[in-house]
C-alpha cells in the first residue's frame, strides 16, 4: 500500500488484514468484513442523501447495500495531500450476476422489486424531487441532441468510415425516438408516477454472496419513474442475449413476482425499450470526445448497434403482441 493511501486508511478506525487495488478502488479485509477506499467525484449533500437512503433501506429490511463509513472524527469524507475526495464503503465477497444464467437473471429482478419495495417506504429528499425531468423531457432533449450531432457530422467534408456510417443509420434511429416519444406522450399521468431509483441496477452491481444478493453502487440513484431501472436491467441482458424473449421472460417476471406490474406499466417499458438510447449513448460519446481518430472499439460498438437493430425491432413486436 503506497504512502499516500496509508495516510488516508489510518484516518478510520479499521484493522486491515489484507488488501489490494481493483477496478478504480482500494479493497480492504477487515475482521468486520469488505471496505473499498475509492475517489469520490461528487457533493457533500448528494452523498449524505445517498447514505441516509441506505440507512433507511436497512431499517425496511433490505440491508445488504454499500453503506459509507465513517472515519475515527465522524466525517464521511477525507482527502488526500492534493485535496482528492475520498469515501470508504462497506463491500461483499461475492460473484456479479451471470447474464448467461436464467436463475441468476430471475434472482437479480427479484432483488430489484425488494429494493423498490423497500424504497417505496423510504423518505423522497428534497434534492431528488428537484431533480425529477419526466420522460418526455429526456426524450426530447436526446432526440434534440441526436439531431445535433447529425448536422454536425452532415457539415464535415471529408467524413471518416464511422462518421459515414453513422449518417447513414440516422434515419433509421430518428423514426424510432420520434415513435417513441409520441407513444410517451399518449401515456396516462400514473404510468409515470416517480419513486426513489438505483439508476445503474446492471449485472456488476448484483453481487450474489452467502447472505444474499447485495446491491453496490448507488452513485446514479435518483427519483423517477422505478421502470427505469427495469429497463436498464432488461436493455442490458438483452444486449447480451440476441434480444431473446427466455431472457426478458426471465427479468419480467423475477421483477413483477415481487412488484405487481400494471398494464400502464407494460407500455411505458415499451416506449423505454423502443426508445434508440444506446444509439444516442454512442452518439454522444463520438460528439463528445476526440475526433481526429476514433477507436476501433467505438466503431465496432456502432456497427453491433446496427447489426442488433433487426432483432430489437422483432424483440419489440413480439413484446406487444405478449404484452400489450
Amino acid at each position: 500500500m503506497d504512502e499516500k493511501i496509508l495516510e488516508l486508511v489510518e484516518q478510520y478506525d479499521l484493522e486491515i488484514t489484507g488488501s489490494h487495488r481493483g477496478r478504480g478502488a482500494y479493497h480492504f479485509t477487515t475482521p468486520q468484513g469488505l471496505r473499498i477506499l475509492k475517489e469520490y467525484h461528487s457533493s457533500a449533500g448528494k452523498l449524505m442523501d445517498e447514505q441516509e437512503y441506505k440507512e433507511n433501506l436497512i431499517r425496511q429490511g433490505f440491508p445488504l447495500v454499500d453503506e459509507y463509513v465513517r472515519t475515527k472524527e465522524g466525517s464521511y469524507f477525507v482527502q488526500d495531500r492534493y485535496r482528492v475526495v475520498y469515501v470508504m464503503k462497506k463491500y461483499f465477497q461475492g460473484e456479479e450476476c451471470n447474464i448467461r444464467k436464467k436463475e441468476e437473471i430471475y434472482q437479480a429482478s427479484e432483488n430489484l422489486g425488494r429494493l423498490h419495495k423497500a424504497s417505496n417506504a423510504c423518505p423522497v429528499s428534497r434534492r431528488l424531487q428537484n431533480q425529477y425531468r419526466p420522460f418526455n423531457f429526456q426524450f426530447a432533449r436526446k432526440t434534440r441532441e441526436l439531431r445535433k450531432i447529425y448536422r454536425y457530422v452532415c457539415g464535415i467534408g471529408q467524413k471518416n468510415p464511422y462518421e459515414r456510417q453513422f449518417a447513414n443509420c440516422f434515419p433509421i434511429y430518428l423514426k424510432q425516438a420520434d415513435r417513441a416519444m409520441v407513444r410517451m406522450e399518449s401515456l396516462p399521468p400514473e404510468a409515470l408516477e416517480p419513486g426513489i431509483i438505483h439508476g445503474d441496477y446492471n449485472q456488476h452491481n448484483v453481487l450474489r454472496t452467502r447472505d444474499g444478493i447485495a446491491t453496490v453502487n448507488f452513485d446514479n440513484f435518483g427519483y423517477n419513474s422505478q421502470l427505469l431501472d427495469l429497463h436498464h436491467f432488461l436493455r442490458k441482458i438483452l444486449e447480451k442475449n440476441d434480444f431473446s424473449m427466455e431472457y426478458a421472460y426471465e427479468v419480467i417476471s423475477g421483477y413483477s413476482s415481487v412488484v405487481g406490474l400494471r398494464a400502464t406499466d407494460y407500455q411505458l417499458l415499451y416506449c423505454l425499450l423502443s426508445y434508440p438510447d444506446k444509439f444516442w449513448k454512442v452518439s454522444n460519446h463520438y460528439f463528445n470526445g476526440k475526433k481526429g481518430w476514433i477507436s476501433p472499439k467505438r466503431m465496432e460498438k456502432l456497427n453491433d448497434l446496427i447489426v442488433q437493430n433487426e432483432a430489437k425491432e422483432k424483440f419489440l413486436e413480439d413484446f406487444q403482441k405478449e404484452f400489450l
